[in-house]
């Protein structure tokens, strides 16, 4: 449990850093592109997005598996991404 807080602090960590980083004049706008670099296979890019949005929707299940992979492809530590796959 505590494990899964600390990964749930670091991601709305990332959400704020992505913030700063990304404006989308929508979040319509921030689900096309997350989509879209998912799609592409640039996990590392599309990992702060999806962050962003499971801080948005943390039972959507979509998000928690893309954002898992995420994790999986775009992370050394891939243990990180089992909870959100599980998840989904």
């Amino acid at each position: 449990m505590n494990k899964f807080l600390i990964l749930l602090f670091i991601a709305f960590l990332f959400c704020f850093h992505a913030a700063a980083q990304n404006v989308f004049s929508s979040e319509e706008d921030l689900k096309k592109q997350a989509n879209k670099l998912f799609e592409e296979e640039e996990f590392g890019k599309a990992y702060p997005l999806f962050s962003q949005l499971l801080s948005l929707y943390p039972k959507d299940a979509r998000y928690n598996y893309k954002f898992g992979t995420c994790l999986l492809f775009a992370s050394n530590d891939k243990e990180k991404a089992t909870p959100y796959i599980e998840y989904a």
